[in-house]
């Protein structure tokens, strides 16, 4: 068996037919070499086989699949944006109150989020990222048909460094997908990224949709004191914001 057979398999769920061979590739060696799993060892019916696939899918769907941009192409199509239909204007209004205008805003992980620039009052530059490279294409083709100003990147969040700089950035319901234990990457999302305002963001329901008894971030907060950085927050039904002033830390 080669790994070609292993990211055949694991990209027949829906939710990761989309998904680039490198990345599912890099996924599938770091399995086998943690596990030290010899590949030439395995075939369809094996146990590691089975269990290679069910873990490698799980770490795809948590840090891609359940944000990737599907062939609707629609805010209404993710659960994110469509929680976000009601409050889209208010809220860019509320943040844009703490940061003022920004010329440019910088859009990390951002999905289906550029859809809604159509209730972003000011005329702005964009900077988005995506992890997948159809979904950066996708994305490129829409900003083109809208006539928007905008630059897509395709950006590993939990390993890429150098990362754009702009006025404001939006980081939604990101930082808790892009690793499973601690938070040494949001960290250091937080301290290189090179914007003025930062927009940091936190679903309060479950992922079987239940309210969270307690939603707020308190790591998160803990974090922010230690590197001396001030926010303010923004409450929702669905979801909580952290508006990080970077100009005053």
């Amino acid at each position: 068996m080669d790994t070609s057979e292993i990211i055949k398999k694991i990209k027949e769920k829906k939710s990761l037919n989309q998904t680039d061979n490198n990345l599912v590739l890099e996924k599938v060696n770091n399995y086998l070499k943690q596990k030290k799993i010899d590949i030439t060892k395995l075939n369809l019916r094996s146990a590691d086989f089975k269990k290679i696939i069910k873990e490698v899918r799980n770490e795809l769907n948590r840090i891609y699949g359940c944000f990737n941009l599907d062939n609707k192409f629609s805010l209404e199509s993710n659960s994110s944006t469509k929680e976000r239909i009601k409050i889209y204007p208010r809220l860019y209004k509320n943040i844009f109150a703490i940061t003022g205008e920004p010329k440019t805003i910088v859009d990390l992980s951002c999905g289906f989020n550029p859809l809604s620039y159509k209730f972003i009052p000011s005329k702005c530059d964009y900077i988005v990222s995506e992890l997948n490279k159809s979904d950066c294409d996708r994305l490129k083709n829409y900003f083109e048909r809208e006539g928007l100003n905008a630059k897509v990147i395709q950006i590993d969040l939990s390993k890429e460094t150098n990362l754009p700089s702009g006025d404001v950035c939006f980081l939604f319901k990101i930082l808790e997908s892009i690793e499973q234990k601690g938070h040494k990457i949001a960290e250091r999302i937080i301290k290189t990224l090179k914007c003025r305002f930062i927009v940091v963001s936190f679903s309060t329901k479950t992922l079987r949709g239940n309210k969270m008894k307690f939603p707020r971030r308190i790591w998160f907060e803990v974090m922010l004191k230690r590197l001396g950085m001030e926010y303010e927050r923004l409450d929702y039904e669905n979801e909580l914001f952290y508006i990080i002033n970077k100009e005053q830390s």
